[in-house]
């Protein structure tokens, strides 16, 4: 939405909403591995199907892939205030961004578990050469607030050179959980909760993130035949919520 302050003043107000859904589930998702007597364990049915069944001697695995189940829903909600002010030689704009993005997801890796035989013969006889299984609380639900500010200048040096001189400043939020299910480790005194009401947090504030903008125009002939133009930027990014939630490939998730 934009509002018209004057002939050379607007102000514009934009809102997004973006949200992302998607999971993974074997076929075998309804069965219920002990009505053939086979006990692995789980109770939760949203894990029910075989458990992966490895036999060596070039038999290809029964039951699904240990990455599954899993899913997530992705929410972001955008907010972004602009207002622009037309000067003789400056095009002024400065605003201010809010974002937040919320993860809920679970991701039940290893949780109808995996069966190692020998051999076909050991299948056969039901003789158990390893195997694995993982057990706990997948569930997480993590967001991040974070804001921005910025002011640039569209400034025209001479009828033949315009300068764009910006800067930005971002601040990621650090990560957290609903429920303050995110914990780091600590050589001294081992896991660690972090989180709201007084506990640590995930990692500390940055407040550093300043980005300057610089960019030009220059019509070489000054009759709009040759045109160099030329940009340089600093960037900044947030950490994924998947470096701290996702499992894998980061080893820096433990169900609880």
């Amino acid at each position: 939405r934009s509002s018209d302050l004057s002939p050379s003043k607007v102000n514009e107000v934009r809102f997004g909403y973006n949200r992302f859904d998607e999971g993974f589930f074997p076929e075998d998702s309804e069965f219920d591995p002990r009505s053939i007597g086979l006990n692995t364990g789980v109770t939760n049915e949203r894990d029910f199907g075989l458990p992966q069944i490895r036999i060596r001697g070039g038999i290809a695995n029964i039951g699904a892939t240990l990455s599954v189940p899993r899913a997530r829903i992705d929410s972001n909600f955008h907010v972004i205030d602009n207002f622009s002010w037309k000067l003789t030689r400056h095009d002024v704009k400065f605003g201010y961004e809010f974002r937040r993005t919320t993860v809920d997801q679970f991701f039940d890796a290893g949780y109808r578990g995996r069966l190692d035989f020998g051999s076909l013969a050991d299948f056969l006889s039901g003789t158990l050469s390893g195997g694995r299984s993982a057990r706990g609380d997948s569930n997480r639900f993590t967001f991040q607030n974070s804001h921005a500010g910025y002011l640039q200048d569209t400034f025209r040096w001479s009828p033949e050179l315009t300068l764009n001189l910006g800067l930005r400043w971002d601040y990621f939020g650090v990560i957290e959980e609903r429920n303050n299910l995110l914990s780091n480790l600590s050589p001294e005194v081992g896991l660690v909760q972090v989180g709201s009401g007084g506990l640590e947090r995930l990692y500390d504030r940055d407040w550093n993130n300043f980005s300057p903008r610089l960019g030009l125009a220059w019509d070489v002939s000054g009759q709009s035949k040759t045109v160099v133009r030329a940009g340089w930027g600093l960037f900044y990014d947030a950490f994924s919520q998947d470096f701290f939630a996702g499992q894998l490939p980061f080893n820096t998730f433990n169900p609880g």
